[in-house]
């Protein structure tokens, strides 16, 4: 039984390196993973679960998070590694693309205990 056991994550930027890295260390932990990015898989992992997610699209965070909810019944961890080079950087936009994301798994995750 893995460290990961039961439960559920949403992991950004996982089409390479860190991310999928993550991806395949969570599941091999026992961990369901949706791995989300905007390029298709360098290799795709046994086990983990894909998705197109583009994570300056506050929409496609959403339907990320009700799939997630759909398919699994409950999200505990979201690993938000995907990178984002906005214009106007993302410190001068007032954070609102990092909150997207963060805010769509709150609203799923709030009342799970």
């Amino acid at each position: 039984m893995g460290r990961l056991t039961g439960k559920v994550a949403i992991i950004s930027g996982a089409a390479r390196g860190i991310g999928q890295s993550v991806a395949e260390t969570f599941h091999a932990e026992g961990a369901t993973v949706l791995a989300g990015d905007i390029l298709p898989p360098s290799s795709p992992s046994d086990g983990v679960d894909w998705t197109e997610l583009d994570v300056a699209q506050e929409d496609a965070w959403r339907t990320v998070v009700d799939r997630v909810e759909a398919d699994y019944g409950r999200l505990d961890v979201l690993v938000n590694n995907a990178g984002i080079s906005p214009d106007p950087p993302l410190i001068l936009a007032g954070g609102e693309l990092w909150l997207a994301g963060c805010g769509a798994a709150a609203d799923m995750s709030r009342g799970q205990g």
